[in-house]
């Protein structure tokens, strides 16, 4: 265990190496927030992330995190969802879309035989696109 400071409140804690570095008390108010928020979601099927903000008490990063691990998931049609973490496309929750997680699956299992794998091309810095924020 080492000593850390608590990213949200700034409270000296043990840290046990894993997970956020938060303290116990701040840890125990996001996850009362996370129960609300399953809570709202399970009564609440259409719901969309500025409701769900607004009546929770949540953040959205708080939530996009949530559906990272998986914790949680918003209905079909409310809109919400994360991009996958290899190709981009919005899924609802997780890392991968499952065509990703199928082609991981694959490359790992040719790995674990022995093949070789297929070269991905790489795109210089330079010759990909660019897009000026406003």
């Amino acid at each position: 265990m080492e000593v850390q400071t608590c990213s949200k409140c700034g409270r000296l804690f043990n840290w046990v190496g894993i997970g956020p570095r938060l303290c116990p008390v701040c840890k125990d108010q996001e996850e009362d927030i996370f129960k609300k928020v399953k809570e709202y979601l399970w009564d609440h099927k259409g719901a969309t992330m500025p409701e769900v903000i607004e009546n929770c008490g949540a953040t959205e990063k708080q939530i996009k995190q949530w559906l990272r691990e998986q914790r949680i998931e918003f209905a079909k049609g409310s809109g919400v969802t994360v991009d996958c973490e290899r190709c981009g496309k919005p899924i609802l929750s997780g890392k991968m879309c499952n065509e990703c997680k199928k082609k991981m699956e694959e490359e790992l299992k040719a790995l674990s035989s022995g093949e070789e794998l297929p070269v991905r091309k790489k795109v210089r810095d330079r010759d990909r696109m660019r897009f000026l924020n406003e």
